[in-house]
């Protein structure tokens, strides 16, 4: 693990392999990793930025936000 920050991990890893070979190899282990992550029920984390027109407006409504209700 190299580095640990508010919206990832940055984890290094070195792999050898035959030339030309890295591209593929790369995108294999991080298919499995991101397979691993979702069978285990991890988020990866990302930022977010919620936007307001007005105290008057709400703001428009997110896909995936179906019954959710916030206090405000």
């Amino acid at each position: 693990m190299e580095a640990l920050g508010a919206s990832g991990i940055l984890v290094r890893v070195l792999f050898k392999t035959l030339p030309k070979e890295q591209w593929g190899v790369g995108r294999e282990f991080r298919r499995r990793i991101k397979l691993r992550l979702d069978a285990e029920g991890i988020d990866i984390p990302y930022p977010h930025t919620t936007l307001y027109w007005g105290e008057d407006q709400k703001p428009p409504a997110q896909p995936g936000a179906a019954g959710r209700h916030e206090e405000g």
